[in-house]
C-alpha cells in the first residue's frame, strides 16, 4: 500500500509567547506619609509557548518610593495570569509623585511599561499655639498670641467657653484668623468669666492640639450717654 510521507503544519509551527498586561498605568491616588497605598495588575500569555518575566525594575524621579512584586516569574500557555503587586510609601513634603515600571520579557515587544503616579499627603499638624494671653476690654476680650512658624500654617480657630479645662469643640469655635494675623477680639459680650484657647490649622487640613487656655473675667459695665458741653 501506498506510505504517507511530510511533515503536519501543526508540528511545524512555531510555539512563541504573547505578552499581555491588563493596564498601562496604575495611579494610587493620595496616601498620607508614613502609610502604604497599593495597586495591582495582571500579566497574561496569550500566546502558544512559555512567557518568561526576567525582571521588573523601577525607574523615575521618585522610583525609590515605589516597590514591586514578584519581579521574576513564567506564565504557562494557557495558564493563569500572574499578579503584580505595586506599593507606594510617599516620603518627605506632600505632592505629587511619579514612577514608571518596566517590564523585560522574552515576547515581542520586550520590555512593556507601566506608568505610576501617587500623591504624598501631609498629615502632620502644627504645633498647638503658644503664648495665648486674654485681656478685659468694653464688652469685649481681645486675645494675642506668638505666631507659629510653619510654612504650611493656614488659619487659627478660637474657642471660647464659659467652662474652665473645656476640650474645644467646633460649637465653641466664635472665630478664625489667617496667618500671619496673631490677634482677636471677641465683641458683644456681657458680664462674666470666659475662658478661651486657639488652634492651628495648615493648608492641608491638619489641625493642631488646642493652646493652653487663657481667661478673663469682664465686670458689668454702666452705660453713659454722651453729653455735649
Amino acid at each position: 500500500g501506498a506510505i504517507l510521507s511530510g511533515a503536519s503544519a501543526e508540528a511545524s509551527a512555531t510555539l512563541t509567547p504573547a505578552y499581555s498586561q491588563s493596564s498601562s498605568s496604575l495611579s494610587f491616588g493620595s496616601v498620607s506619609n508614613g502609610s502604604t497605598g497599593t495597586q495591582t495588575f495582571t500579566v497574561s500569555n496569550t500566546g502558544t509557548a512559555a512567557l518568561t518575566v526576567s525582571g521588573i525594575t523601577v525607574s523615575g524621579t521618585d522610583a525609590a518610593q515605589f516597590t514591586v512584586s514578584p519581579t521574576t516569574f513564567t506564565v504557562n500557555a494557557g495558564g493563569a495570569a500572574q499578579t503584580v503587586t505595586v506599593t507606594f510609601t510617599p516620603a518627605g513634603s506632600p505632592g505629587s509623585r511619579s514612577a514608571s515600571l518596566s517590564v523585560a520579557h522574552d515576547a515581542s515587544g520586550s520590555p512593556e511599561s507601566v506608568a505610576l503616579s501617587g500623591t504624598a499627603q501631609d498629615v502632620t499638624p502644627p504645633a498647638a499655639p503658644a503664648g495665648l494671653t486674654a485681656a478685659a476690654g468694653n464688652n469685649q476680650v481681645s486675645l494675642t498670641w506668638t505666631a507659629n512658624t510653619e510654612s504650611d500654617l493656614s488659619y487659627y480657630i478660637i474657642y471660647r467657653s464659659a467652662s474652665s479645662g473645656f476640650t474645644p469643640a467646633p460649637t465653641d469655635s466664635v472665630g478664625k484668623v489667617d496667618k500671619p494675623g496673631v490677634t482677636f477680639t471677641n465683641t458683644g459680650l456681657t458680664a462674666g468669666t470666659y475662658y478661651f484657647k486657639i488652634a492651628a490649622v495648615d493648608s492641608t487640613g491638619n489641625k493642631s492640639n488646642a493652646s493652653a487656655q487663657a481667661s478673663v473675667t469682664l465686670s458689668p459695665t454702666l452705660a453713659l450717654s454722651s453729653t455735649s458741653l
